[in-house]
């Protein structure tokens, strides 16, 4: 999380309420019905930041105003909008999804997945992992559809649906991979001078 500490600090925020606006910025809506169900958050708390127009519930979704996005995570969110600039979305979603075999999987659905989907789902996650850049998540996907392809595509995720489902990203899980990989073979790399 980056915060403006000058903001925090003129606010007067509490944990409870850095909480409740880090939930709705980063849109995690169930951590955060979580975190009520538990009394972790009172209702009161989320009140508070409602009538102070902090956050907006918008049919049961909450979100961060414009006001505090800005306030808040001001640096962040210009690295964010710096990154989506140099990439064009749209022409990396749809490398992304040619990736993916043509044809459809036993219960009839296209492997290249819904492409608006797709669209949403990785703006979402390049803004969530911003250290993912797009090298990494196109050599993840290989990966993935490399061994998948070993078992005919049997249980292959559809392309949106490897980006994230139900809240779980098979696409994050496959890019840490590469990384923890590069990273190993760097260290191999290294010892292998060193006993030489």
């Amino acid at each position: 999380m980056i915060v403006k500490e000058e903001f925090l600090k003129n606010l007067n925020l509490n944990i409870e309420e850095i909480f409740i606006l880090n939930c709705a910025y980063y849109d995690e809506q169930e951590l955060l019905e979580t975190a009520r169900r538990k009394d972790c958050i009172t209702d009161e708390t989320v009140t508070d930041l409602l009538d102070d127009e902090a956050i907006i519930d918008c049919g049961g979704i909450i979100m961060i105003s414009d006001h505090y996005k800005k306030a808040m995570f001001e640096r962040l969110e210009k690295d964010k909008k710096k990154q989506l600039i140099k990439l064009d979305l749209k022409k990396f979603v749809e490398e992304y999804r040619n990736l993916f075999p043509r044809g459809r999987n036993h219960s009839g659905y296209p492997y290249k997945g819904d492409k608006q989907g797709c669209l949403k789902k990785m703006a979402r996650f390049i803004k969530l992992n911003p250290d993912y850049t797009p090298e990494i998540i196109i050599s993840a996907t290989k990966k993935y559809i490399n061994e998948k392809k070993k078992d005919n595509y049997d249980y292959m995720h559809l392309a949106h649906y490897f980006i994230e489902k139900n809240g779980v990203s098979l696409l994050g899980s496959f890019c840490e991979h590469i990384i923890d990989n590069s990273e190993n073979d760097r260290e191999e790399g290294f010892s292998n001078i060193i006993n030489l």
